[in-house]
């Protein structure tokens, strides 16, 4: 009982330390706590399982500073799927500052020794949000005439036959959502439904209940939802990485903090039965 009624007395910057402590431990060496992986990850999963050899697939990076926590590791885990897969990657994005994170997210294909111009490129920014989406749907070349290295389509190999959305196997939205630019809704009625082109989609863990019906209605083919779908294709990956070492020291300090709470509590019981027996 005297350990309970001493919590109460505990310094703040202890908690603050151990809180800390817990949350360094998993980020530096993940545990890899068991985790269920839900339908529409699963889904996802399967689509780009499904991709033949030589498929060309296009991703747009449709996010920018502040988002990148939660969508940047599902790049990076797509990017891996994609390489073992054999497919073309083909990036862009709707957002002006969305190239510079899809450069960041691709360096991990030279480690895969692939080949830019060969087996990936950046194709940059294009403007316009849903009008550009149309346009380049439509007519490829009228939009991306050159990379984002500044380099003509025509000198780059996997550019040829690229006429329009329809030469794509898969297309997928990297989305932070509301911003003008190529939100969810806008990829769904100029890829899928006007060009009927296979769609997927990771969004933030915000966007989570807006993008649902979308895969519900099977307009969309698969769905990441923020870090934990992150985690979960890892996981069915099988190539842990930041979004499970982020998990698990989610759930690890989420732990100690419930374990703090039922102490404290039972410190505050302590202390008012106490009080109630000096009071006599």
């Amino acid at each position: 009982m005297e350990v309970l009624e001493r919590i109460k007395s505990i310094n703040p910057r202890i908690i603050y330390v151990l809180i800390l402590v817990v949350i360094a431990i998993p980020l530096i060496k993940p545990f890899g706590l068991p985790m269920m992986v839900m339908q529409p990850s699963k889904d996802f999963y399967d689509v780009v399982e499904s991709l033949k050899p030589g498929a060309r697939v296009m991703i747009s990076w449709d996010y920018g500073a502040g988002s990148d926590v939660e969508l940047d590791p599902i790049a990076k885990s797509l990017l891996i799927h994609l390489v073992k897969k054999g497919a073309k990657i083909y990036a862009t994005s709707s957002i002006p500052d969305g190239p510079m994170f899809a450069e960041r997210s691709l360096k991990v294909l030279e480690s895969l020794n692939q080949q830019y111009g060969s087996d990936y490129v950046n194709l940059g920014f294009f403007a316009g949000g849903e009008s550009g989406i149309a346009a380049w749907a439509e007519n490829f070349e009228s939009v991306f005439r050159t990379d984002w290295r500044k380099t003509p389509a025509a000198q780059i190999p996997m550019m040829e036959g690229i006429k329009s959305a329809k030469d794509f196997d898969l297309i997928v939205t990297l989305n932070t959502g509301p911003g003008g630019y190529g939100t969810p809704d806008v990829w769904v009625r100029q890829i899928y439904v006007a060009k009927n082109v296979p769609l997927a989609m990771g969004v933030t863990a915000i966007m989570g209940p807006q993008t649902m019906p979308y895969l519900q209605s099977h307009q969309i083919a698969g769905l990441l939802v923020g870090l934990r779908s992150a985690a979960e294709y890892e996981a069915l990956l099988r190539a842990p990485g930041i979004a499970t070492a982020q998990m698990d020291a989610q759930s690890a300090a989420h732990t100690v903090i419930l374990i703090l709470i039922i102490l404290g509590n039972l410190g505050h019981l302590a202390d008012k039965k106490h009080r109630r027996k000096t009071s006599k």
